[in-house]
């Protein structure tokens, strides 16, 4: 019985710690969208010259 108690404390608290890491990966890669369209806005940044294409969406899809 307590073993099985004990798998379980470690099964929620394992869930609860990949919810927190992924939203903190969302909240980052939101932060880091936003830093590049004030960018973008401030003539501070040029995208012509760059091999990679960044695409801004003004849509987050995000799974819960």
């Amino acid at each position: 019985m307590i073993r099985a108690v004990r798998h379980i404390v470690a099964t929620v608290t394992a869930v609860r710690f990949a919810l927190s890491a992924r939203r903190d990966l969302l909240l980052e890669l939101l932060a880091l969208q936003h830093q590049v369209a004030v960018l973008a806005r401030s003539n501070r940044l040029c995208f012509a010259n760059t091999p990679i294409t960044l695409r801004m969406s003004s849509n987050y899809h995000v799974e819960s």
